[in-house]
């Protein structure tokens, strides 16, 4: 979007000069017209000479006025093409009128040459060049045949000569003074657009460094909340442990004897943690008597109870004798439901009970 303006931009500085150029062009090209008329009619015996001039500069006249309205229309391309060409036929036709002047008219492809040399392309610019070498090589060819009209007095040839002349240098010191301030300001311009960039990769620049410091800043903020979720989690994780192992307590109640109260629901996880518990504990302290309070569970299920089975299995390898307190009917229904046996297991009412047996397993 920014070449597009650019280029706009560009094409309007290019119609302002064109139209500058047309601007004096136009009538320097009516005023020489006006002149010939003037003689035409002042002095009637040059009209055999003059006329054909006249009619020349008229078209000529009439073309400049075409590419003035294509300048008007912003139809750069076009009202360059028609002044050129405007050119090139105008060196056509005075070789053909006056061939004596052929070292100035060799000129006037070069003046159209320099002309286009700040508004067409490379492609277009080739074009003329090659369409300017034809017209100067038929120039040269008309000039080697018989003139059709005859020559002017002495005193008149030197007077178109010097004008003809005149004019061709003028043509091309404006073409390249309109090059040279084209040059300079495409340079001004080119000085203010890197200027611009230069300010919009600062302000890029001051950008990019705070979205960086806040990127870092962000990071810094992410890595910090991290190591605090991850102390959380470990802290969370040390606190359900020590859950855990608080609700499942194995409690010294005697020298020998340790109690473990099971509440709620039971797990796999739990009776793991159980039977890991109970058993420590047990080689810890050496016991010999482990009661289990079955109390505080509200059933128990095929599942508890192969739990159950497995830890006094494990218990008794270890030399303990294990009593089941608080069994209530549903409990002990559910156990015979489950068809699993607890073999060699002295099973007691409440916790009292078994607190009240003897190391032999007899009531005191």
């Amino acid at each position: 979007m920014y070449m597009s303006a650019l280029s706009s931009h560009n094409k309007l500085i290019q119609l302002a000069q064109l139209q500058r150029f047309l601007r004096w062009l136009i009538p320097l090209t009516l005023l020489l017209l006006l002149l010939q008329v003037t003689a035409l009619i002042a002095i009637p015996e040059t009209t055999v000479f003059l006329l054909p001039q006249a009619i020349v500069t008229g078209v000529y006249s009439l073309v400049l006025l075409l590419a003035w309205m294509s300048v008007q229309r912003q139809q750069l391309q076009t009202a360059v093409l028609l002044v050129c060409a405007n050119l090139l036929g105008l060196g056509i036709a005075f070789a053909v009128i006056l061939p004596f002047a052929l070292p100035a008219l060799i000129l006037i492809p070069p003046m159209a040459l320099a002309i286009a040399l700040s508004y067409v392309d490379g492609r277009t610019f080739r074009l003329l060049a090659l369409v300017s070498w034809i017209v100067i090589t038929a120039t040269v060819v008309i000039n080697l045949f018989d003139p059709l009209f005859p020559s002017p007095p002495e005193e008149v040839l030197d007077i178109v000569f010097i004008g003809i002349i005149a004019m061709a240098s003028a043509f091309v010191i404006l073409a390249m003074v309109q090059s040279q301030g084209r040059l300079h300001d495409a340079l001004a311009q080119s000085q203010k657009d890197n200027q611009s960039l230069q300010e919009a990769q600062g302000i890029l620049e001051t950008q990019v460094a705070a979205r960086t410091e806040d990127l870092q800043q962000a990071l810094v903020e992410v890595e910090e909340r991290a190591t605090a979720q991850a102390r959380l989690l470990d802290e969370n994780r040390h606190q359900r442990e020590v859950i855990r192992e608080m609700s499942v307590p194995v409690l010294p109640v005697g020298e020998k004897t340790l109690v473990v109260p099971l509440i709620g629901l039971l797990d796999q996880e739990r009776l793991y943690i159980v039977q890991q518990r109970s058993l420590k504990e047990i080689t810890r302290t050496r016991a010999y008597r482990l009661i289990v309070d079955v109390t505080g569970l509200p059933f128990v299920d095929e599942h508890v109870a192969q739990g159950l089975l497995e830890m006094i299995r494990s218990a008794r390898l270890l030399g303990a004798q294990v009593i089941l307190a608080g069994v209530r009917p549903e409990v002990a229904q559910a156990l015979l439901h489950s068809g699993i046996e607890l073999p060699q297991v002295q099973t007691v009412n409440d916790l009292h009970g078994a607190l009240a047996l003897a190391p032999n397993g007899h009531v005191s």
